[in-house]
């Protein structure tokens, strides 16, 4: 039996003229930072109801809608409760009726559910039905059962994009948890590279013991080890789990103009912290709630966002001490000094 070779030379390394495998998000400016998600760990980080999973249903659609199957590890899902919000997110007002609730017995309530019409649902499973795959609830948790879940589906069903939420949902076999989900990471990692897939992970951060929200790369919960293994790293905020007296909100607003959107005008806010596509940068999105998903902010018009930079700028800028010789006398009676 031969062995693997460990090297190679220049010469037999192909080069091709062609853009890799790419899935885009849906954010215009994300997906100009990032150059879309390629293959490899794209892993998504914020802290507990920041928007994560909303984040991440945007991301399946956008999956489906460029013809791209995906495969979804839900730790905080059962497979009802992720079919209905996927249904929910796909569905507008119009497409529901009300199912009045009736108690054991046999009186009704005042509490109504909601559902789609049969007509709306026989219009998601067709396009639905043979794109999404969902990891079993009684399946085991550890992270080889996970990954042969995931090379199953691969194989048999030709899935390249695959969704982990979250890393913390899986099942840890060693005391040490960093060790561990640094382990964890790397056979993601290698198993987005071996089958040419695209990965997102999700992860909470750290607690932060410092007045601040904004988050660099060693804040992921774990290993910074876990951010090194990932080709992006963003993170999410929601504007209005943001405290006015963190210290660096001002800097976030001005760098999010030099971005082009407005802190006013934005619900949430996703960062670039580490990309191999075009750079690090900021980009504003709104919460849409009839259909409990993100879209992108509208981008100022470069006119507005001088201006608020301008302002930025102004209020941010150290002011001046006075000098000594440019202070007016103060005329006082020296009687009234009290001393």
């Amino acid at each position: 039996m031969s062995e693997k070779r460990t090297y190679f030379s220049f010469k037999e390394i192909p080069y091709y003229r062609e853009s890799p495998f790419r899935v885009l998000t849906g954010f215009p400016h994300l997906d100009y930072l990032i150059k879309g998600l390629e293959v490899g760990i794209t892993l998504l980080v914020g802290q507990s109801n920041a928007g994560k999973s909303t984040f991440i249903q945007r991301l399946i659609s956008q999956t489906i809608l460029q013809k791209q199957k995906l495969f979804y590890f839900a730790g905080e899902h059962t497979a009802r409760s992720f079919k209905n919000l996927i249904y929910h997110q796909n569905s507008t007002r119009k497409d529901y009726r009300p199912v009045n609730f009736v108690d054991a017995n046999g009186n009704a309530t005042t509490i109504q559910d909601w559902y789609v019409t049969e007509q709306k649902e026989a219009e998601l499973r067709a396009a639905l039905d043979d794109n999404i795959y969902f990891y079993g609830n009684k399946a085991a948790r550890d992270i080889d059962s996970i990954l042969k879940g995931m090379i199953d589906c691969h194989k048999e069903t030709g899935c390249k994009v695959f969704f982990v939420d979250n890393l913390i949902s899986i099942d840890n076999i060693s005391s040490n948890v960093f060790s561990e989900q640094t382990a964890i990471t790397e056979k993601i990692r290698q198993f987005a590279l071996n089958t040419g897939s695209i990965v997102i992970l999700v992860a909470h951060q750290r607690k932060i013991e410092r007045n601040s929200f904004r988050l660099d790369i060693s804040d992921v919960a774990g290993s910074q080890n876990i951010s090194n293994k990932a080709y992006n790293v963003l993170a999410i905020y929601r504007k209005d789990m943001i405290r006015k007296s963190c210290t660096d909100l001002d800097n976030f607003i001005l760098n999010l103009a030099e971005n082009g959107f407005n802190y006013e005008n934005c619900d949430g806010f996703i960062e670039v912290l580490k990309t191999k596509g075009n750079g690090n940068g900021l980009v504003g999105i709104k919460y849409d709630a009839e259909r409990k998903i993100y879209t992108e902010a509208d981008v100022l018009k470069e006119v507005k966002a001088d201006e608020i930079l301008k302002q930025m700028k102004k209020d941010l800028a150290p002011r001046a001490r006075p000098r000594i010789e440019d202070l007016e006398p103060i005329d006082m009676d020296l009687q009234e000094l009290p001393f």
